[in-house]
């Protein structure tokens, strides 16, 4: 993995699949769980009108809602959220965890479909925190 550090409090580490880690260069202790972060970055999106939407990946539970689901499409590993900026380019995968988590977090079946995503031309990230997320959006000029 190589690190690229931004003129900001974010630090960009380059996965052996591809997409970039997103993480505070100063890991907090403690931070709100991932559906908190994720909340926090949709309300920043939708601030600043980004056209994006959230995949409901998680949650199923009971076999027939399972079943229902994946016969609908539901895929394991799929990043959480996908932003359509700039028009005309490919969107940014972005797959949502807490600033205070660490990269083996990141499960497998998560780098393999970001790994597809990668090398299907899209940006990946995953995001260690809103913060992390919006600072690299930022960073590449959205």
């Amino acid at each position: 993995m190589s690190t690229i550090l931004a003129p900001s409090l974010t630090e960009y580490v380059k996965h052996e699949a591809g997409f970039l880690i997103c993480r505070p260069i100063d890991k907090p202790k403690f931070s709100p769980d991932e559906h908190a972060e994720q909340v926090a970055l949709v309300g920043w999106l939708r601030r600043n009108k980004f056209l994006h939407h959230a995949i409901p990946n998680s949650g199923a539970t009971g076999k027939a809602r399972i079943t229902y689901m994946v016969s609908e499409g539901l895929v394991s590993g799929v990043p959480d959220l996908y932003v359509m900026e700039p028009p005309g380019s490919m969107p940014t995968a972005i797959e949502m965890k807490r600033a205070s988590g660490t990269p083996s977090d990141i499960k497998p079946n998560q780098i393999k479909f970001m790994r597809a995503l990668v090398n299907r031309g899209w940006f990946v990230i995953v995001a260690f925190g809103a913060r992390a997320a919006t600072d690299y959006l930022k960073y590449r000029g959205l």
